[in-house]
Parts: structure tokens; C-alpha cells; sequence
């Protein structure tokens, strides 16, 4: 089972009288508070008023059906999502229908649901791999003959609510099989005002899921405003995944003035992995690569850049195997008359590097 999409209501824009969608957002954040406390009762209570109060938002019913299945009651929570037919209900609001028809035993109906959110969802794959209450399904052997499993399986997840402009947005992309070697495309630019401060590449191991990865990246919002991020293409000697985009929101906190937005050109190396893009490097070197200037290094080493052949601050990258740092990277981008850069790299108080790297000719 998951989660259902988080509930962002536009007040401003809308239409006649806004207090009843402000009743059903007071109603909705106190359900979410619910049902992190564990109070399931009360938040299917909460959203049933919700609902009552803007029973044009949908995904209101879905977090009262959610509600209803975490307080122990499946039965309740098919009832209320399957009253007026399955056909306009959102991929998630199937798969976990499917998950509480397994959680009952009816494993056909279970099975056709899950198909259909598939279909139209792929990346609901990623959350079906550990997700218990298929286990059923994957016991009796059904879900392996009835659902066929896909070569490479990716989902991005994005920050939850809004935050403060000038802090980082977190996005996280998690891939199966974790050793896959894969490029993320990035189908659409940046936002405005946003830059990449650092991406976090994680391999590691589960006795029941197998080999998982997780590329973490993290964006500085520099101003307010709310839209998407996305869409990415991920692709690899597997096959290919598309990845929806993911909602963003930043809010300026009153008095505070971020200043102008400066336009910043994004360039599709930006957005390379980190383990694929450091490939064959030691944890002493730096190169030129994918337009940057890369440097790899090992916790506790100073790396220092000759004055004015880069520009702004790196994007700062990690490999990680369960959870411990193997790699650390600085990528920079090149001042615009910058012809190459020295780079020293100081460890345990010796110098173990000492290059002059060159820039590529554009």
C-alpha cells in the first residue's frame, strides 16, 4: 500500500466563497497529523468531514479510504473507493485497492487492480517490490505469472508541502535493480532560481529486494512560487523508464527579500550520475568532464582550485555503499575566459595532488 498524493489546495485560485476549501485543508492537515500519531479512527473521521466539506477534491476520499485501511478495516475502505466504479480512479487509488483485495484473500481482484495500476503507472513498480501486503500473491506464485517484471523499475519522490525559498528541496530517485548503470535525463529544464548543490548516489543490499540504489538530489530554491519538476527520461543497457514529474512549492517568509533571479543556463551534464560519471576515477584526481571541472577526494581532504577559472559554487557529489562514504567529487563549471585551473588536493597534511587541467575546446 501507499500513500496517496499530498493535498495541495490553491485557495487564491478559487472560484466564489474560499472557506470551505480552507475547512477541508484545516480537516486534511489534521488527518495527516492523525495518522502519523497512529490515530487511524480519527483521521478517517477528519477526512470524512473533509470530504463532506469539498467533495470535488478526490484525492480527500482516497486519504479517508487510507485511513480506514491503516485502522484495520479494508472492507470499509473498498467500499468507499469502489461505490461509484473503479474506471476514474487515479493509478494509486488502484494499487492500493488491489493491496486491501490481497490483504482479504481475493487475489483476482487484487491481481486485475494491480495490472491496471501498473499500466498506466510503471513506477509503482518500485513500491510493489517490498511492499507486504502482496506477499500472498507472491507466495502462491500468481503475482510473478500475472504481473511480469520489468527490466529497470524507477520512481522519483519529491519534498512533501512547501519549503522556506533558499532552502534545499530534496528529491530522491530510487532504482531497481540497484546495478543498473543508468543516465538520468532531465526532459525539461530547471525552473528559474534553481541550482544543483549536490547529489548523493547510494548502492546497497537487501536479503529480500536484492541490490537497491538511490540518487538523492538536492535543489536550492532561490525564489518563491510553486509548479513541477521534471519530467526525466532514465535509461540504461536495460531498457528505459519514463519518470513523472513531481510537484515543488517555496514559500518567502515575510520581510525577507531574496532579490533578483538570475537566468542560469542548465546543461545536460549537470544531471549525469554521479557512479557512472566518475567512473575509473581515483580518489585523487581531477579531470575535465561532461563540461566541468571534476575533482574526487576522500573524507577529511582539502581541495583547493586556482582563483578565477571556476565559476560559483560546485555541485557536490558521494558515492555511498550502505550508507558508508567510498567517494567524494567536486564538480565546478568553468569561468567564462577560463582556460584550465590548478588543483591541489591536500591529505593528512601531504600533498597527494598537484595538477594543471586543461578545458576542453568548446
Amino acid at each position: 500500500m501507499r500513500l496517496p498524493f499530498v493535498l495541495i489546495l490553491a485557495l487564491a485560485a478559487c472560484t466564489g466563497d474560499p472557506r470551505p476549501e480552507a475547512q477541508a485543508l484545516e480537516l486534511f492537515e489534521a488527518g495527516r497529523a492523525q495518522i502519523e500519531r497512529g490515530e487511524h479512527g480519527a483521521a478517517a473521521e477528519s477526512f470524512r468531514l473533509a470530504v463532506e466539506t469539498d467533495p470535488r477534491r478526490t484525492v480527500l476520499r482516497s486519504w479517508q479510504a487510507y485511513a480506514l485501511a491503516q485502522g484495520g478495516d479494508p472492507t470499509a475502505a473498498i467500499a468507499l473507493l469502489e461505490g461509484e466504479g473503479v474506471l476514474g480512479l487515479a493509478p494509486h487509488d488502484r494499487y492500493n485497492l488491489a493491496a486491501w483485495h490481497a490483504r482479504l484473500g481475493e487475489h483476482e481482484s487484487a491481481l486485475s487492480l494491480l495490472a491496471a495500476a501498473l499500466d498506466d503507472e510503471p513506477e509503482l513498480r518500485v513500491t510493489l517490490g517490498d511492499d507486504p501486503d502482496f506477499e500472498p500473491l507472491r507466495a502462491d506464485g500468481s503475482l510473478a505469472s500475472r504481473i511480469h517484471d520489468s527490466e529497470l523499475r524507477a520512481v522519483m519522490l519529491g519534498e512533501e508541502g512547501a519549503i522556506l525559498a533558499g532552502e534545499i528541496y530534496d528529491l530522491e530517485l530510487n532504482v531497481q535493480p540497484g546495478s543498473a548503470a543508468v543516465k538520468l535525463v532531465w526532459d525539461r529544464a530547471l525552473p528559474q532560481g534553481f541550482t544543483l548543490t549536490r547529489v548523493i548516489d547510494e548502492r546497497s543490499s537487501d536479503p529480500g529486494r536484492g541490490d537497491l540504489r538511490a540518487l538523492r538530489y538536492g535543489l536550492r530554491a532561490g525564489r518563491g512560487g510553486e509548479g513541477t519538476l521534471g519530467p526525466w527520461t532514465l535509461s540504461s543497457a536495460q531498457g528505459g523508464a519514463p519518470i513523472q514529474e513531481v510537484p515543488w512549492q517555496a514559500v518567502v517568509p515575510a520581510g525577507v527579500d531574496l532579490g533578483p533571479v538570475e537566468a542560469q543556463a542548465v546543461v545536460d551534464p549537470m544531471w549525469w550520475t554521479p557512479r557512472e560519471a566518475l567512473e575509473g576515477l581515483e580518489p585523487a584526481a581531477a579531470e575535465a568532464r561532461h563540461g566541468l571541472l571534476v575533482v574526487c577526494y576522500l573524507p577529511g581532504d582539502r581541495v583547493e582550485v586556482e582563483d578565477g577559472t571556476v565559476a560559483g559554487s560546485p555541485v557536490e557529489l558521494e558515492l555511498r555503499q550502505d550508507g558508508l562514504p567510498t567517494m567524494l567529487a567536486k564538480g565546478w563549471r568553468w569561468a567564462p575566459a577560463s582556460t584550465g585551473a590548478t588543483v591541489t588536493l591536500t591529505r593528512k597534511g601531504s600533498t597527494v595532488l598537484d595538477a594543471r587541467v586543461e578545458r576542453p575546446e568548446l
